[in-house]
């Protein structure tokens, strides 16, 4: 597997990044390549088989896509995943976290490519290391689909830019928790690791309702299956995910996924006409349309999907 981390440089735009980019270089042993992005040199490391390559931004990547872009998709066209390191915050955002999330922009229907498994394998290979660390204070969440390239005024079509699969990888949600070493040792080391975690034998799902951190999803993650995309309560309002043809907004979302979804789960809290729109691309796609609660049945595998026992 080849994968790229990109970190911004400056530390008082990412209070994460060039800590974690600094302890990696260290930790991998890391040497120069030729590869150039946004005028930085990238560093690469082998970890068994597998290239990891660690690259910083002046700014905040998505920030930057119209100028990194194109050196992205020729330099990296074959790289699995690209990860950018940073830093959670935000309102009512819970402390202490380790998260990552897909990149979209659910209320418009524009969603990037996206690797459950990988994503998965990311969240699944921080949690091992937050154990082995020790670090008990701290919680592995999933994350609701976004991009944060709005926050800098982008267009949110501009996340099409980059192809591969691009997945934020945060520390949260305060200062404290983005200046803990022992954290950043953590994200450090998940980073390496992320391959022990892609032979994963679960169901592909996109993921509609719930709130940004939908406990529920992480659970779904850990437990029974990849989330391709999660689809919030609020961004599905925002995008009037509850009217005729809305349809159409999931099953762009079931595209974006490198494979397919296997099924669509929604959150049983959801409203009717969310849920029916949910039930419509289903169909259309030819895949199940079930609740969340559906997942937590030891044997839901069978019943959803008719896998044999």
């Amino acid at each position: 597997m080849k994968l790229l981390f990109l970190f911004c440089s400056d530390s008082n735009l990412d209070p994460v990044a060039p800590a974690v980019f600094h302890q990696a270089k260290i930790h991998y042993e890391a040497t120069p390549s030729t590869f150039i992005v946004g005028g930085q040199k990238v560093f690469q490391a082998k970890v068994k088989e597998h290239q990891l390559f660690f690259s910083e931004t002046q700014r905040f990547a998505s920030e930057s896509y119209p100028e990194i872009a194109v050196q992205l998709n020729s330099q990296f066209s074959d790289v699995d995943m690209i990860g950018l390191v940073n830093w959670h915050a935000g309102a009512n955002a819970p402390a202490k976290i380790f998260c990552a999330h897909s990149t979209a922009d659910v209320p418009s229907g524009i969603f990037g490519p996206t690797s459950g498994k990988l994503l998965a394998a990311t969240l699944m290979a921080i949690e091992e290391e937050r154990c082995i660390a020790d670090l008990t204070d701290f919680r592995t969440l999933f994350e609701a689909s976004h991009w944060s390239g709005l926050t800098y005024g982008r267009q949110a079509s501009e996340l099409m830019q980059v192809r591969a699969p691009v997945f934020d990888i945060e520390i949260g949600s305060f200062p404290d928790e983005w200046a803990n070493p022992a954290a950043q040792r953590v994200l450090v080391r998940a980073l390496g690791r992320i391959p022990d975690f892609c032979s994963i034998n679960k169901p592909r799902a996109l993921y509609l309702g719930g709130v940004h951190f939908e406990p529920s999803a992480t659970e779904i993650v850990f437990r029974s299956a990849v989330l391709e995309h999660h689809l919030p309560n609020q961004w599905l309002v925002n995008g009037e995910y509850n009217l005729p043809g809305a349809e159409e907004k999931i099953i762009a979302a079931a595209k974006s996924c490198l494979s397919a979804p296997e099924l669509i789960v929604f959150h049983d809290g959801l409203k009717s006409p969310y849920k029916e729109n949910g039930r419509k691309a289903a169909e259309l796609l030819g895949i199940p349309c079930v609740s969340h609660k559906k997942l937590r049945a030891p044997d839901w595998r069978q019943t959803v999907l008719g896998e044999p026992i």
